[in-house]
């Protein structure tokens, strides 16, 4: 048996659908973004209560964000020594989450448990829902099968994929 709830809580992020069988094809990948200033002072504390919420107690995040289509979930912080390169401020985090269903992104991010989180973590934060844009060329290059992706950075500073 595990940890109790607590009472009236239980089916706080019950889905409202049934989940994707696995035969179902995408239509399309959701791109959900949150980028927020931090109430803790420090990254480390910021991670600790981002991690709390992720994968500890009765509902971990990850197991309620899965159901509802949740694809990844991406933390980044702005890059060291380059604060106000591009808007990045220190104390700022983004949150980028791909769904394999709009309503499902929707749903996880709206719902009551979720916004606590959010509102414990950031003093403020922006949060939207993106789709490709029809008919614009765009492309991804995956990694080789069995190795992960890697990055390789040149002189100046510059990202390709190796």
């Amino acid at each position: 048996m595990g940890p109790r709830r607590p009472a009236g809580r239980e089916d706080a992020f019950a889905p409202t659908r049934e989940s994707p069988e696995r035969g179902d094809q995408m239509e399309t990948v959701v791109l959900h973004t949150t980028r927020g200033t931090l109430n803790p002072t420090t990254l480390s504390e910021a991670r600790a209560m981002h991690n709390a919420f992720v994968t500890d107690g009765p509902r971990p995040g990850i197991e309620v964000a899965r159901p509802l289509g949740d694809l990844s979930h991406n933390v980044d912080a702005p890059a060291d020594g380059k604060e106000g390169l591009l808007g990045a401020k220190p104390r700022e985090l983004l949150f980028i989450d791909y769904g394999a269903d709009l309503s499902g992104r929707e749903q996880f991010f709206s719902n009551p448990l979720a916004r606590e989180a959010g509102d414990r973590l950031f003093s403020s934060r922006e949060e939207s829902e993106w789709m490709p844009a029809p008919a614009a060329f765009t492309f991804q290059v995956p990694a080789k099968a069995g190795t992960p992706a890697a990055f390789r950075r040149d002189s100046a500073g510059s990202r390709s994929v190796c």
